[in-house]
């Protein structure tokens, strides 16, 4: 597997806005972290998690509630951006902001899932509009 088409970009421009991009997963760390590696994206060290540590899978409210805690602490209401509706919805009900791009899901669903703060068609697109709703 590989990183999603303008997830680079995506992140580069987050962080050059002041964001502190954090990877979410359900599959093993250091799996997913050489999928990273490989497009050119470091993370640091502690800023890429999977729920499988605290064994509460995704979607269940349980597994965000951590990380929206931790970055509660750092201020603001933090964003949960992800290509997948199902977990963009679950992470927005915990309380999160939520961006959904459609790259890998072409239907966001939001009858099923519920609005999103953001929708976008590309992940470059995603984070220009974070941005804006931010400011």
């Amino acid at each position: 597997m590989e990183l999603r088409p303008g997830a680079k970009e995506c992140i580069e421009k987050l962080r050059s806005a002041g964001f502190r991009v954090i990877g979410f997963t359900m599959g093993d760390v250091e799996r997913v972290g050489g999928y990273f590696r490989n497009a050119g994206v470091e993370l640091p060290e502690g800023d890429l998690l999977s729920c499988d540590s605290s064994r509460i899978g995704k979607p269940d409210p349980e597994a965000y509630r951590p990380l929206l805690e931790e970055l509660r602490r750092e201020g603001g209401k933090p964003w949960f951006a992800a290509a997948h509706m199902w977990d963009v919805s679950a992470a927005k009900r915990t309380g999160f902001k939520g961006a959904y791009c459609s790259v890998w899901e072409t239907e966001p669903l939001t009858d099923i899932f519920g609005e999103m703060d953001v929708l976008s068609d590309s992940l470059p697109e995603m984070a220009d509009k974070i941005i804006a709703a931010s400011k």
